[in-house]
């Protein structure tokens, strides 16, 4: 197989196709490797680190530690940045959301099931339990996380 004029020969060839940092081409060559790589556009950037997402996150559910962790906050600041954001503006929006809309994941709540009262004919009318907040919750205040 002839690469870059130079005679070599093959042992073994590995297909990854998919996204890999951008130090990873010039990492394998270092070490006497060759690989094949395309630099994409933007729209297929996107796509690839859409897919590279799902991979860091199963990644993280195989091995829940803090360094798969950083590869997912690593490609979602790559997603940022793709759509002119920084990692910096998501927390932002993160922040307000948490204040506004109280939207935190710190004390372990689950729901279970909503019950809707129905209205017609009269059903659930006067029942002050059947949409309340149960007691544990009602006495949770932000300063106990």
């Amino acid at each position: 197989m002839c690469i870059n004029g130079n005679q070599h020969s093959i042992k073994k060839m590995i297909y990854h196709n998919k996204l890999v940092r951008d130090k990873i081409p010039q990492i394998i060559q270092s070490k006497g490797k060759f690989c094949k790589f395309r630099k994409l556009d933007k729209q297929d950037y996107v796509i690839e680190l859409r897919n590279k997402l799902k991979e860091e996150f199963m990644e993280y559910l195989s091995d829940p530690c803090k360094e798969e962790l950083a590869d997912i906050i690593e490609v979602i600041d790559a997603l940022a940045q793709s759509d002119g954001l920084t990692l910096s503006d998501i927390l932002k929006v993160k922040e307000k959301n948490s204040i506004k809309i109280d939207k935190c994941f710190f004390i372990g709540i689950k729901c279970i099931s909503v019950f809707y009262p129905i209205k017609a004919h009269g059903l659930c009318s006067g029942n002050p339990h059947l949409l309340s907040i149960p007691k544990f919750l009602s006495s949770i205040s932000i300063t106990d996380i």
